[in-house]
């Protein structure tokens, strides 16, 4: 951005519109000062130790949200490889002929209802966290 469009943009954005060149540089100056100080504040503190804010927030998604998001779902039948000492890692229950899996893109798979239920309040995949509902 020139010098001329920051002084059009205060001239436009100022009720008053009174404001000369100087002035605009000396507000300019100004920011500019206040922000090498907010940066070298970050530069001194370890902000390593506090968590993105986006962390703490727990979103709730209703859970037909979820399965329309995600789509199919298939019941486990007598021949499938789950069956083979195999255990939701949500619930830690094994699978039963007759209940509903859900696999996700990543290809981890769980019970339907775990699966869907961990996605109310999750967005991603609770094995490899890659993210699942964006």
């Amino acid at each position: 951005m020139s010098e001329c469009q920051i002084i059009s943009f205060f001239n436009i954005n100022n009720e008053n519109h009174d404001l000369n060149e100087e002035s605009v540089m000396e507000y300019i100056e100004i920011v500019v000062n206040f922000l090498d100080d907010v940066y070298e504040t970050l530069e001194q503190n370890d902000i390593s130790e506090y968590e993105p804010v986006m962390d703490k927030i727990k979103v709730i998604r209703n859970a037909r949200d979820v399965s329309t998001k995600l789509g199919k779902y298939k019941q486990i039948k007598k021949d499938d490889c789950l069956l083979n000492d195999c255990e939701c890692s949500i619930c830690c229950g094994e699978y039963k002929c007759g209940e509903y899996k859900r696999e996700l893109p990543c290809s981890h798979v769980f019970h339907k209802k775990c699966i869907d239920k961990w996605l109310c309040s999750h967005d991603h995949c609770p094995m490899c966290r890659e993210t699942i509902i964006k």
